[in-house]
């Protein structure tokens, strides 16, 4: 009998507003592009395990994803809201990022790994 889960409109809104497609989510995330199609199309569930995998190179908060709701405002693992530019510094692709957190304030990062937070 087969499994099956809501189809996951928050994974593939990410993907879309990342520019990747199902097959290259695949190899960044280590796992078969059946996997992904799969779960995009709710015949697979979402594991926790994956979701975290795609907070470390998604830069998007698992529980975000997990909840599955595309209406939602995507948010980061540290709770500021994601943009394109947090996941391509993520990857290693950019050298400057901005997040906008809760209460009007910006986190701007830099390559290194050093963060400061501005009012």
């Amino acid at each position: 009998m087969s499994q099956t889960s809501p189809k996951q409109d928050a994974l593939l809104l990410v993907l879309f507003k990342c520019g990747l497609t199902q097959k290259e989510a695949a190899k960044l995330l280590g796992v078969a592009t059946i996997t992904i199609n799969r779960i995009c199309q709710g015949t697979l569930a979402l594991s926790e395990e994956l979701a975290t995998k795609m907070e470390q190179e998604l830069d998007v908060a698992a529980t975000w994803i997990l909840a599955n709701d595309d209406q939602a405002p995507i948010v980061t693992p540290r709770g500021g809201l994601w943009s394109k530019e947090l996941y391509e510094f993520a990857q290693g692709s950019a050298c400057l990022a901005t997040e906008k957190m809760p209460g009007a304030k910006s986190v701007f990062f830099y390559r290194y790994g050093s963060a400061v937070a501005v009012p």
